[in-house]
Parts: structure tokens; C-alpha cells; sequence
């Protein structure tokens, strides 16, 4: 697996949509292959690029555009030690299902957003300690066929802890699949650090 860093212009990294299909073309050699990444935006203030962390099964190569430049790339080892305690921090899209059709909905409620990541972690992790570091709107512009376009939200919510590894290999899936809705744009990924 690859960690990466990314910066990208505020154009680019203002639509979700967007900034994923620029990251993509760090993967020339795999034009027909399924996503294989995970990506994280780290909103900073007041920086004329944007810091973006990428997670990959493949090394990612630089890319020929003004807009996304490749800072670093390395690979890791990911083995997290049952019982160990990590510290946590993931960008989520918690949300639930409608029961009455296959639509989802963005949970607001900071207890609701707590209990869908704590069941998200069973039974690869138990939080320890968690908050909330941001939650944003992120509203994004997808062309569709002709000149329309798709506009939609989707909510995110950056969660900040410590966790205790119950099931080592439940969580390596967990961070090689990332968690939750949205992956495409910048959900999902789970970074872990020893205390």
C-alpha cells in the first residue's frame, strides 16, 4: 500500500467530483480498473494550495497539470497490533437508509454521527476517546449527458481519536476498503498513528 500527498489548486479542490477524476490520472497504466484509492482533503485556512492525502494499492505517478502536483509518495506496512491503542483520524459521509426506498440521508445530529462510527469500527475497534475536528457541506457538480448538470451535497464530518484494536485483521479490510458512503469524494479513509 502507498500513502501519498497531494496539493491541489482551490478550483480544483472546492468539487469533490472533480478533484477525483484529476487524482485518477495519477494511474495512467489503469484507465479501465475500479477505484482503488482513498483520499482525504485536509481543509486548511488561508493556503493557496490545498493538502491532500491519498492511500493506494499502487504507487501513484506525477501528474502533467498545473492544478495537481504529487509532493511525496512511500509505502507502508499496515499491521495494527491487537489490543493496541491508535490514535484515529477519518473524514466521513455518516449517513443512514430510508426504510422505505434506497435513498440516503446525511445524519446531522453529533450523536447520531458518534453512534454511526462507533458501528462502522465493530467489531475491528473500540473507540476510546473521539470528536468532532470539522463538519462541512461539501457541494459538488457532476456533467451529465448534453449540458446538464448534476448538482448535489453531501455531508462530511471529520472524526478525531483513539481507538483499541479488537480485530487486527477486520481493521486492515477496514483500511484498505475505507468506511462509509462518498469514497469517490474523499470519504472513507482511516488513518492510524501509535500513541
Amino acid at each position: 500500500m502507498y500513502l501519498s500527498q497531494f496539493e491541489v489548486s482551490p478550483q480544483i479542490g472546492q468539487n469533490p467530483y472533480q478533484l477525483h477524476r484529476k487524482l485518477w490520472l495519477a494511474f495512467p497504466d489503469r484507465p479501465d480498473s475500479e477505484r482503488d484509492f482513498l483520499f482525504r482533503v485536509d481543509w486548511p485556512r488561508h493556503r493557496s494550495a490545498i493538502p491532500v492525502l491519498l492511500q493506494s494499492d499502487f504507487e501513484p505517478q506525477a501528474i502533467v497539470d498545473s492544478k495537481v502536483r504529487l509532493l511525496r509518495s512511500k509505502q507502508i506496512e499496515v499491521h495494527p497490533r491487537e489490543r493496541s491503542l491508535l490514535r484515529f483520524v477519518i473524514c466521513a459521509n455518516p449517513t443512514k437508509r430510508l426504510a422505505d426506498s434506497h435513498r440516503r440521508v446525511g445524519l446531522y445530529r453529533e450523536e447520531e454521527q458518534l453512534n454511526w462510527l462507533e458501528r462502522k469500527l465493530v467489531p475491528a475497534a473500540e473507540i476510546k476517546e473521539v470528536q468532532i475536528v470539522s463538519f462541512k457541506n461539501l457541494y459538488f457538480r457532476k456533467p451529465q449527458s448534453g449540458n446538464k448538470v448534476h448538482r448535489g451535497k453531501i455531508v462530511t464530518v471529520t472524526f478525531g481519536g483513539v481507538l483499541e484494536v479488537k480485530n487486527s485483521e477486520q481493521l486492515s479490510c477496514l483500511l484498505t476498503q475505507g468506511i462509509g458512503s462518498a469514497k469517490s469524494f474523499g470519504c472513507g479513509l482511516l488513518s492510524l498513528a501509535r500513541i
